[in-house]
């Protein structure tokens, strides 16, 4: 592992202080759609890359309809390194679902990644 360096001026001195570049997060932030039946369960993944020099510190949410959340956790990802969030839905009545998962992170440039999420259960046939 290796953390990139950015040279930046200390006002008005000759000298140089070396900084890492801040974590930046990276998550794939396509639509989440699935059919499954009721009973069953609906498993999905997503990458979180942080290409910064710092540590990235993610919170995972999943924002329900009316604006409340239902799940929460945390992780911290590595320098140039990779982290697989994962989650499962399970579903107890039949009919679609709609959910955002959040990613938010301290990230100066791109503190939240929004990943929408569409379920529609079916009864066993």
């Amino acid at each position: 592992m290796f953390a990139l360096l950015l040279a930046c001026s200390t006002g008005g001195s000759d000298s140089q202080e070396l900084l890492p570049e801040p974590p930046h997060m990276e998550v794939e932030s396509s639509p989440e759609i699935a059919t499954i039946f009721l009973g069953g369960q609906h498993w999905m993944s997503r990458d979180v890359a942080n290409h910064g020099g710092l540590v990235l510190e993610v919170r995972v949410a999943a924002l329900t309809d009316d604006g409340g959340t239902e799940s929460l956790n945390t992780f911290n990802v590595e320098p140039f390194e990779i982290h697989t969030a994962m989650g499962v839905f399970i579903p107890e009545e039949l009919g679609l679902y709609h959910r955002t998962i959040r990613f938010a992170s301290n990230d100066p440039d791109n503190p939240e990644v929004d990943v929408p999420v569409s379920l529609e259960v079916l009864p066993r046939e």
